[in-house]
């Protein structure tokens, strides 16, 4: 029985299922793969065409003329997310290629077991190389603040992991007065008098006879 490998798009309206270990992965670094990427390169797995089958939405297709072979290459995308979904080639026909980041589960595809392959590397882009002249974090980053006074930025706080209740802090703050304008006594608001705490009149004082 073959391994079945299955992914999906974005929102998940459209999944997939390939049936069998591709026959390699093309990693292609031409200009138009990075302009249908929007990065730096287009890593597809490539199955025979009777062996990719999709469920759910019918995916969109949209064919581009090649300026240099005037061949076509229609391309697949999910009409809801636009997530893409690899390409089929006039060039070799009965081939399609399945973006390897849609997959469920890509941890499968390894230089191992696999044949890998990069064409195109005359247009590689040096910038998606993790080099030491870049920043590198496992996860992700977001911009510190910046030093009020030299504008750099300040050194990040170490963080805490989510779902844990910050720690109470040792002491207990007090409670904060309003600052007295210009040094006078601030009056104290009182409701009504009561009754009991009224002025009384004094009584009237007795002259002698």
């Amino acid at each position: 029985m073959l391994i079945q490998r299955s992914g999906q798009c974005v929102c998940g309206s459209v999944r997939y299922v390939c049936a069998g270990e591709p026959e390699r992965v093309t990693i292609c670094h031409c200009l138009w793969c990075q302009r249908r990427t929007g990065t730096a390169f287009g890593a597809e797995a490539v199955f025979q065409e009777q062996n990719v089958t999709f469920s759910g939405l019918a995916p969109a297709s949209y064919r581009h003329t090649s300026d240099e072979s005037g061949r076509w290459l229609e391309i697949y995308f999910c009409p809801r997310c636009g997530s893409n979904f690899g390409f089929t080639l006039q060039a070799v026909p009965g081939v399609r290629t399945v973006p390897a980041g849609t997959f469920d589960d890509p941890s499968f595809l390894n230089a191992r077991h696999i044949k890998f392959r990069h064409v195109f590397t005359r247009t590689r882009r040096q910038w998606s190389d993790l080099t030491s002249e870049v920043e590198v974090y496992e996860p992700f980053s977001p911009p510190c603040r910046l030093d009020r006074r030299s504008r750099r930025p300040c050194p990040s706080l170490p963080r805490r992991p989510l779902g844990r209740p910050s720690p109470a802090p040792p002491w207990t703050p007090r409670r904060i007065r309003r600052a007295r304008p210009h040094g006078r006594r601030l009056r104290r608001r009182r409701g009504p008098a009561s009754p009991s705490r009224r002025r009384r009149p004094s009584p009237l004082p007795i002259r002698p006879r």
